[in-house]
């Protein structure tokens, strides 16, 4: 039977953060406080964006040419359709006046970004000095979503209606991988059943006397609007592996199928 793990933070292992506060315009602030927060208040997340178009499905339209240029000081890399227009998009990560970008160009000309905080003040996702990096990719439901590794947990994040919004839990509260920092989750992965592809996070459970790891891991949806996402079934993958196996490695890991991941600019 699998065993459902929380911190006293109220997060489980898949990513499920209970405390975290709201972003403020222009800058996202994935922070938390240490009580349980009073009310579930909706997140905001401004940027800069195209006008709307996203289409449901791949072939549809996609987002039409426009919005701000990507920064010279900027590492990007190819990957999946992530408009719906189905030819292959461009994630970057990006450092203008300050700032940290994560954006977007798709092969129609769109430009749209979000502004990412240097680290989280409160639950302190990020430690001073990490570099944050992200990998993008469409899921088998249609879904098109970014995976923005912070160091200490990832962050979740859909393209929606041309826009790269945080996705919420069903708390209304940013969703957040837990990458081994908290004990409750070790990575997230986008893998392949069949035809499809299904975001998942991992559980990577080490046994100190059998020196073996346990790795779980459970589905996780996003809804049709790509704005929330919720925890689906759990599975256990595999008992009494070794430290540097491919089943380990992956439980530890920030992936999306074979896309290519993005490291911001060095400052």
């Amino acid at each position: 039977m699998f065993v459902f793990m929380t911190t006293r933070e109220g997060r489980d292992w898949s990513g499920r953060p209970a405390l975290l506060k709201l972003a403020v315009p222009l800058v996202l602030l994935l922070s938390a406080c240490a009580g349980t927060p009073e009310a579930a208040d909706p997140v905001v997340v401004q940027g800069t964006a195209g006008p709307a178009g996203l289409a449901s499905s791949a072939g549809g339209p996609g987002c039409p040419a426009g919005g701000g240029a990507v920064p010279s000081e900027s590492n990007r890399v190819a990957t999946d359709d992530l408009d719906g227009d189905g030819s292959a998009d461009e994630l970057w990560l990006a450092h203008d006046e300050g700032l940290r970008l994560l954006g977007v160009t798709t092969a129609s000309g769109a430009r749209f970004s979000v502004v990412l905080n240097q680290w989280d003040e409160g639950a302190q996702e990020q430690r001073v000095g990490d570099r944050v990096s992200a990998v993008a990719g469409r899921l088998g439901d249609g879904s098109a979503v970014i995976l923005v590794n912070l160091g200490r947990s990832a962050a979740l994040y859909s393209v929606v209606n041309c826009y790269i919004v945080a996705t919420t839990n069903a708390e209304n509260r940013p969703y957040l991988f837990d990458l081994g920092y908290d004990g409750t989750g070790d990575g997230v992965g986008c893998v392949s059943e069949g035809s499809s592809r299904e975001l998942v996070g991992y559980r990577a459970e080490y046994d100190a006397t059998k020196q073996t790891y346990k790795v779980s891991r459970r589905t996780v949806s996003i809804d049709e609007t790509g704005r929330q996402a919720s925890n689906g079934p759990s599975e256990v993958l595999g008992t009494d592996l070794a430290e540097g196996s491919a089943e380990v490695t992956r439980a530890q890991s920030v992936t999306c199928g074979d896309n290519g991941e993005i490291a911001e600019p060095v400052y």
